[in-house]
């Protein structure tokens, strides 16, 4: 029995040791999904330096014999043949140059561990791709396709990952390449934190973007949102304008144009009047069609629409949830909503056959100054 214990060991000790090297070998490869990809390697030495991952990293003869066992296993097909390169997951220099497409070290250099990294599943383009059909996925709500974005970015790509380019459908008579390229530009300036300047554009009589004005004030940006199928650029506008008076500005991206990202740091967001700290579901009904004015609380009595039915379904359309039923009497229904002006004034007249907006005055007066327009155009005259 002695006999046998010094020849095979203690197998409790043995059990032991393979699962400290089973925690090792999991605990850096994901370590190295979180902190590398191609563009971002890592040395062993700024590995011991990390106190996250420094207790799982052994001998440096222990770290390299891992690193090397664990990028043949994880590089080769059950048959033992090395994957093609761009099915590679871990990667190093001297791996690397020794299955890749240059052959030019010989085996002894894979004991050398530089420039260790984690090669993703997806490219970084894939990535935003992804990302962005799920930001217009009209499938998909908000907090839906928020919460798989969370999932994407931190199982699918290293905490390096920038939105730098995505994928736009044309499906709103848009230039796709032209809008493509402004995302591209301001998704940058977004996560530089830099202003931008730009020319706004109008369609002329010929269907062409024609330039309306060259823009003497840059742009904090601070968000993009989509509405209705466009994009829409959120911020404030600079130049002159006194930090007690910054407010929120919306741009449609698709009419902008020669966006030049500055040298000069945005405007916080807490110091913007109206702009919101986090974009929640609640900003669209809150600014109908994008309507930038600062939201005003507005009391509307729905009339009866189906004999003696409240048919509320437009209410849902245009406010989701973020309504408030005060009462309902023989004449109908009353709601309170949270809306820009601009925005509440347009809508009241779009659906003026089954809404009334009952306070607060200065709306009325508005869409009075609208209706008289109205009745002008179309030669009514008032009796």
């Amino acid at each position: 029995m002695d006999n046998k214990k010094t020849m095979h060991g203690n197998p409790h000790n043995t059990n032991k040791s393979n699962s400290i090297l089973l925690e090792r070998c999991c605990r850096l490869i994901e370590y190295l999904k979180r902190n590398t990809d191609k563009n971002h390697t890592i040395t062993q030495a700024k590995l011991r330096r990390d106190p996250e991952i420094s207790n799982y990293i052994g001998s440096k003869t222990t770290f390299n014999n891992m690193i090397r066992s664990l990028a043949i296993a994880m590089n080769t097909d059950s048959w033992d043949n090395m994957k093609p390169e761009d099915e590679w997951r871990l990667v190093y220099r001297a791996f690397k140059n020794f299955y890749g497409d240059n052959e030019d070290c010989g085996d002894d250099d894979l004991r050398f561990v530089k420039d260790i990294y984690y090669n993703h599943i997806f490219t970084e383009e894939e990535i935003t791709e992804i990302i962005t059909a799920l930001q217009v996925s009209k499938m998909t709500d908000n907090e839906t396709a928020e919460r798989i974005i969370h999932k994407i970015k931190k199982e699918l790509v290293s905490k390096h990952y920038k939105e730098f380019s995505c994928r736009i459908f044309n499906s709103e008579n848009t230039d796709s390449e032209k809008l493509k390229e402004n995302l591209t530009i301001l998704q940058k300036a977004i996560i530089l934190g830099k202003q931008i300047s730009y020319m706004l554009n109008y369609y002329d009589s010929k269907k062409q973007l024609i330039p309306v004005r060259r823009t003497n004030k840059n742009v904090s940006p601070h968000y993009i949102v989509t509405n209705a199928g466009r994009f829409y650029l959120i911020g404030c506008f600079e130049n002159g304008i006194k930090d007690e008076e910054k407010k929120l500005c919306i741009i449609r991206i698709d009419l902008m144009s020669d966006i030049t990202i500055e040298s000069v740091a945005v405007t916080p967001k807490h110091h913007i009047r109206a702009l919101p700290q986090i974009i929640k579901n609640e900003f669209k009904s809150q600014h109908l069609s994008m309507s930038y004015d600062e939201p005003i609380y507005v009391t509307i009595r729905i009339t009866k629409q189906i004999g003696d039915n409240i048919n509320h379904t437009f209410i849902h359309d245009s406010f989701g949830d973020d309504y408030t039923l005060l009462k309902s009497d023989s004449d109908g229904d009353i709601i309170k909503v949270r809306c820009s002006e601009f925005g509440i004034v347009n809508w009241a007249l779009q659906y003026s056959d089954c809404v009334e907006v009952i306070e607060p005055e200065k709306i009325r007066d508005e869409i009075k100054k609208k209706i008289k327009k109205l009745n002008e155009k179309y030669g009514l005259k008032e009796k």
